[in-house]
C-alpha cells in the first residue's frame, strides 16, 4: 500500500512540473498564440497517451501477478489437502505408536511443540494441553541443554537427521535416560515446515549398560595401585551419576571400633566429619542390620531417632526424601557395613533400579573387603621392612663392570670363602654361572627382567636360588646400577613337587589321576604304533567298606595295581574313577592277545582279597579298546563305551571295542544335529487322535502329538527325540510352534463348519519358561482361536515337581480360557487330594492300567476307584490305551464315558482325519453299542 502511495505521488508531481514548465518554455519560445494552443494540445495527446500506455503495462502486470498468486493459491491449497490426508495417516501411525512422537515448528520463536502423541504423555507424564505451545527444553538436564541445542541446530541447518541420548525428566521429578531422533521434514519447495522427534525411554537398558561399564571400571580401581579409599569413593560417585541418587558406604572397622563413611558429592560433608565422633558398640551394629532387613525407608520417619536422627536431618535437609539401604557382609555373614542410597523422591524404587543397587551392593562390598585385605598387606610389609634389615635374602649391588659395592651379610648363609660377586659367580656350576652372567648383562641393557633360578650343590645337596634383578639409578654418582636379590627357594620348589603329585597323582593309591593319565597317555600314542587300553570298574568297594570297614575298601584299592603288574608287567596303571582303574601296555598286539589279557585280569580280580581276618571277592566289569591311530581322547571314550556295554551284559562282564558301536552311540548326537535344523527345514507334523465320547456317540475332540518327518530317516518317534528336545531345552520353540499349528487348525476346522476340542502336551521346560504365557496369549491373538477349544496336558509329575510354578501357570492359563488336564495319571503321585489345589479339567487315565483291565483285578480296581472319585469331583474322565471292544464294555461298565486308544483311531495326519472320523461313525459306534 505505501508503494503504491510513493508511486501515485510521484506521478503527481512529475505531471504538474510537466504542465506548468512546459507551458513556460512554450510562452518562452513561440509568441503567437495559436502556436502554442497547438503545441499545449500536441503535448496534452502526447500525455495521454503516454499515460495510456503506462497504465496498459501497469494493468497488464498486475493481471498477470493475480494469476500467479491465484495459479500458486490452487496449488498449495491442493498440496494442503494432500498434506492432511497424510497427517490422518501418519496421525493413526503416531498414535498407535508406544515410542513418544512430537512435533514442533521451527518456523516460529522458541520452536514451539505443535503435537504429542498417547506415548509421550506415558513416557514423560505431561499431558498433550501442559506441553503444546511450550518447548521441549523442560524435559532436559539444564547443564546439557546447550550443547544438545547447538547440535539439533547444526543438525537441521545440514538438513540432517540427528540422533542422541538425554538424561531428561518426567513431571513428577524423576529422571530417565531417552534415545531422542529429531528429523527436519520439508516441503515440496525444500522449505522446513515442521521437526519430528521419537523418543523412547531407555532407562532400563541404559542402567544395565553404563552398570555393567561401571563395574568394570570400579574393578580395574580395585585391581589399580591407587588408593582403596579413593576407590570406594569414586565409586560412589559413579553410582550416583548413574542412578542419579545420592551414594554412600558405610564401613565399620571392629578392628579399632570405629565407623568410616564415604560418600558421593551430594553427601553432606557434615555426616562424613561427624560420623568419626560415633563410638562403636553393638547397639549401632544391631541397628545397621534392622535397617538392612526391611530395606526401603522415607527419611521424615527416621528423623527423630535418639541417637541417629542428626544424620538423617542433614540428609533430609539436602533435599533427600528415602532411601534404600543393603548390607554388606563378609563370607562368615557378619556385617562390614552398609550400602546406601539416597532419593529425592518419595516413591517405590523400580524394581530395575531395586537390582542393580543390589548389584552394586555386592560390588562395592568386594572394596571393603579388598580394603581389609589392603590394609593387612600394608601391616605385612610394615613388618617386612623391620625384618628386610636381618633377612636371609642375599641382596647385591653391582655397576656395569661388574663390580661389586655391596652384599648383604646373609651371603654367609649360602656361600663361604667370598665376599665379591665374581666370587659367587665362580662358585656357580657352569650352567649356572653362564646363566647369571647373561642375566646381568641383559640388565645392563633393560631396566627389569623376570626373575631367573640357579640350581647350585652344598655339600651334595642341591638348592635353588632365585635371582630378581633391577637397574636402579644412583642419583649421587649419576650412574646406573645393578639390584640383585637371591633368594632360597629350595623349600618351596619341593612344596612344588608336592604339589605336582597332588595334581597328577591319586592321593590314596600314588597311581597317575585321570588327567595326569592322559598326558601319559598321549606321550605313549606318539611314541608307540601298538597299545591297548582296558579300563576296569569296581561296583562293590562301598559294600566292601560299609560291611568290613573302611579299611577293607581302601587295601583293595591299593593292591589292584599289583596284581595288575604280575600278569602284564610294562603297565602303566592310573586310578581314573573312585571305584575305575585304566591300563595301558605296550606289548599286546592284536585282538585275540587283549582278549587272553582281559579274561586273565578279569579271573585274577575274582580271587578272594584277605584284609585282617576277613576274605571276601568282589566283581569288576572291563572294558577294553586297541589303539589305531586314534587320539587319547577317542580310545579313552572307546574304552569306556566298551566298559558301559559290559555291564549292560551283568556282573563280571567284559567287552571289547568295535567299530559298529561307534555308529550305534553317536546316532543320539547325530540326532541331536539333526533336530537343531528340524524346524527350520519344516520336518515337523502334526498328528491327530480322536477322543470319543460315548454317549453322544460322537468324536467329541482329539489329541495332537508330534512327529519328526526327517528326510533320511523317515518317521521318528517322539519318544526318540523328545527327551534330547527337553534337555537342550529346544522343546521351548518346538512347544511354541506346536502350540501355533494346532490353533492354525483349529481355526481352519471352524471356518468349515467343525468344532472340535483339542489336547496337546506340555513340557515342564515349557512351563519354567517365564516367556510361555507371552508367547501363549500371542499365538491366540495371532490367529485368533477360541482358548476353550485348547486343553493343555500336564503330567502328574510336572504337577508336583514344582507346585508355586505349577499353580501360577495353570492359573494363568485358566484365566486364558485353556482347559486343563492330567496326562498319565495314576502313574505320578497318585494321590487325588493333591489335584484339589489345581483347577483341573479333566484327568486321563494312563493306557498301563487299561491294557489289562479285563485281566488284572487291581488294574480294574484303580481304574474303578479313579472314575469314582474324579466324578465326585466334578473331572471329566479319559481312558486312554483303548485297543479292544473289551476296554469299551468294561469301562462304561465303570462309569467310563470318554475314551483314547487304537481301538477307534491310531494318530493321522491332520489330511487324513475327516475319512477317519467318518470310519469311526460308520464301523466304531455301532459296534460299541
Amino acid at each position: 500500500m505505501k508503494a503504491a502511495v510513493k508511486i501515485s505521488v510521484v506521478y503527481l508531481l512529475v505531471g504538474l512540473l510537466w504542465i506548468i514548465f512546459s507551458d513556460r518554455l512554450l510562452e518562452l519560445i513561440f509568441t503567437n498564440n495559436n502556436t502554442i494552443s497547438l503545441f499545449q494540445t500536441t503535448k496534452g495527446f502526447f500525455y495521454v497517451f503516454l499515460t495510456t500506455l503506462l497504465i496498459f503495462f501497469m494493468v497488464r502486470l498486475l493481471v498477470k501477478r493475480h494469476q500467479q498468486e491465484t495459479l500458486n493459491r490452487i496449488n498449495k491449497e491442493k498440496e494442503l489437502i494432500t498434506l492432511l490426508n497424510q497427517n490422518d495417516q501418519f496421525r493413526h501411525l503416531f498414535e498407535q505408536s508406544t515410542a513418544g512422537m512430537v512435533i514442533t515448528d521451527p518456523n516460529k520463536k522458541d520452536n514451539p511443540i505443535i503435537y504429542v502423541n498417547e506415548g509421550f504423555e506415558q513416557i514423560t507424564g505431561y499431558t498433550t494441553e501442559e506441553v503444546i505451545g511450550g518447548n521441549c527444553s523442560f524435559l532436559s538436564d539444564q547443564r546439557d541443554l546447550s550443547n544438545n541445542i547447538s547440535e539439533i541446530n547444526q543438525a537441521l541447518e545440514n538438513q540432517e537427521t540427528v540422533k542422541m541420548e538425554l538424561k531428561n525428566y518426567r513431571k513428577d521429578g524423576t529422571f530417565y535416560w531417552a534415545d531422542l531422533k529429531i528429523s527436519p521434514i520439508f516441503n515440496t519447495h525444500n522449505e522446513l515446515t515442521c521437526c519430528v522427534g521419537v523418543l523412547e525411554d531407555i532407562t532400563e537398558k541404559k542402567i544395565k549398560t553404563d552398570f555393567m561399564e561401571n563395574q568394570l571400571k570400579i574393578a580395574k580401581e580395585m585391581l589399580s595401585p591407587n588408593n582403596i579409599r579413593d576407590t570406594i569413593k569414586n565409586s560412589c560417585q559413579m553410582v550416583e551419576d548413574h542412578l542419579n541418587m545420592g551414594c554412600m558406604i558405610l564401613r565399620i572397622d571392629e578392628k579399632h571400633q570405629t565407623y568410616e563413611l564415604f560418600g558421593s558429592n551430594s553427601i553432606p560433608i557434615a555426616i562424613i566429619n561427624k560420623i568419626y565422633e560415633r563410638a562403636y558398640n553393638e547397639r549401632s551394629q544391631v541397628y545397621l542390620k534392622m535397617l538392612s532387613n526391611s530395606g526401603s525407608y522415607e527419611l521424615k520417619d527416621m528423623m527423630e531417632h535418639e541417637v541417629y536422627g542428626f544424620y538423617w536431618r542433614l540428609l533430609y535437609e539436602e533435599g533427600f526424601r528415602s532411601f534404600n539401604v543393603k548390607p554388606i557382609l563378609n563370607e562368615k555373614g557378619q556385617v562390614l557395613g552398609g550400602f546406601f542410597v539416597f532419593s529425592k523422591q518419595n516413591e517405590n524404587v523400580e524394581s530395575i533400579m531395586l537390582q542393580t543397587i543390589e548389584n552394586y551392593a555386592s560390588i562395592l562390598s568386594i572394596s571393603l573387603k579388598h580394603m581389609d585385605y589392603v590394609k593387612e598387606i600394608e601391616q605385612s610389609e610394615r613388618n617386612y621392612r623391620l625384618i628386610a634389615d636381618n633377612t636371609k635374602d642375599m641382596i647385591c649391588v653391582i655397576d656395569s663392570d661388574l663390580n661389586t659395592e655391596y652384599i648383604s651379610p646373609s651371603y654367609e648363609l649360602y656361600f663361604e670363602g667370598f665376599s665379591s660377586f665374581n666370587d659367587l659367580i665362580n662358585t656357580l656350576p657352569a650352567t649356572s654361572r653362564l646363566r647369571l652372567i647373561g642375566y646381568v648383562n641383559q640388565l645392563i641393557k633393560e631396566y627389569e627382567l623376570r626373575r631367573i633360578e640357579l640350581p647350585f650343590d652344598i655339600d651334595q645337596q642341591t638348592y635353588q636360588l632365585e635371582v630378581d634383578g633391577k637397574q636402579i639409578y644412583d642419583s649421587e654418582e649419576g650412574k646406573n646400577k645393578i639390584l640383585l636379590v637371591f633368594r632360597d627357594i629350595t623349600e618351596r620348589k619341593c612344596y612344588e613337587v608336592s604339589l605336582n603329585h597332588v595334581l597328577y597323582y591319586d592321593s590314596l593309591t600314588n597311581l597317575p589321576n585321570r588327567y595326569y593319565f592322559k598326558q601319559l597317555l598321549e606321550g605313549m600314542i606318539s611314541n608307540y604304533d601298538q597299545l591297548a587300553l582296558l579300563v576296569l570298574d569296581f561296583d562293590q568297594i562301598k559294600e566292601i567298606s560299609n560291611t568290613f570297614g573302611q579299611g577293607a575298601g581302601e587295601y583293595l584299592l591299593n593292591n589292584v595295581a599289583d596284581r595288575i603288574k604280575n600278569l602284564i608287567p610294562d603297565a602303566t596303571i592310573a586310578r581314573t574313577g573312585e571305584e575305575q582303574f585304566s591300563i595301558v601296555s605296550k606289548q599286546i598286539n592284536d585282538k585275540y592277545e587283549l582278549e587272553k589279557k582281559v579274561k586273565q585280569v578279569l579271573a585274577e580280580m575274582n580271587t578272594f582279597w584277605h584284609y585282617q581276618a576277613h576274605q571276601f571277592v568282589t566283581t569288576v566289569n572291563i572294558g577294553a579298546a586297541l589303539f589305531n591311530d586314534q587320539t587319547a581322547e577317542t580310545i579313552i571314550l572307546q574304552a569306556e563305551l566298551a566298559l558301559k556295554e559290559s555291564f549292560k551284559q551283568g556282573k563280571q562282564r567284559y567287552y571289547i571295542y568295535k567299530d559298529a558301536m561307534k555308529e550305534g552311540n553317536i546316532s543320539s548326537l547325530s540326532l541331536q544335529n539333526e533336530l537343531y535344523h528340524a524346524l527350520d527345514k519344516d520336518q515337523f507334523e502334526i498328528w491327530y487322535q480322536p477322543q470319543i465320547d460315548t454317549v453322544s456317540s460322537k468324536v467329541e475332540g482329539m489329541e495332537a502329538l508330534i512327529r519328526w518327518n526327517h528326510d533320511t530317516f523317515g518317521i521318528i518317534s517322539p519318544s526318540q527325540f523328545i527327551p534330547i528336545a527337553e534337555e537342550t531345552r529346544w522343546i521351548i520353540p518346538i512347544g511354541t510352534w506346536v502350540i501355533r499349528q494346532v490353533c492354525q487348525d483349529l481355526v481352519m476346522w471352524l471356518r468349515e463348519g467343525l468344532s472340535y476340542k483339542v489336547s496337546l502336551n506340555i513340557s515342564y521346560v515349557q512351563m519354567e519358561d517365564e516367556m510361555f504365557l507371552t508367547k501363549v496369549k500371542e499365538i491366540l491373538e495371532e490367529t485368533g482361536c477360541p482358548p476353550h477349544l485348547l486343553v493343555f496336558e500336564i503330567t502328574e509329575n510336572m504337577l508336583m515337581k514344582d507346585l508355586a510354578l505349577s499353580l501360577n501357570v495353570i492359573n494363568e492359563l485358566k484365566i486364558l480360557g485353556i482347559e486343563i488336564a492330567v496326562d498319565d495319571f495314576g502313574v505320578g503321585y497318585s494321590s487325588l487330594s493333591y489335584l484339589k489345589q489345581f483347577k483341573l479339567d479333566c484327568l486321563k487315565i494312563d493306557r498301563s492300567f487299561v491294557t489289562h483291565i479285563h485281566k488284572d483285578i487291581n488294574d480294574y480296581a484303580i481304574v474303578q476307584a479313579v472314575t469314582e472319585m474324579s466324578q465326585s469331583m466334578g473331572l471329566k474322565v479319559i481312558a486312554e490305551g483303548v485297543e479292544s471292544i473289551e476296554h469299551v464294555h468294561l469301562l462304561q461298565r465303570l462309569g467310563c464315558e470318554h475314551f483314547q486308544g487304537y481301538w477307534y483311531s491310531k494318530p493321522v495326519r491332520k489330511e487324513l482325519l475327516p475319512e477317519k472320523i467318518q470310519t469311526i461313525h460308520r464301523e466304531k459306534f455301532i459296534s460299541s453299542q
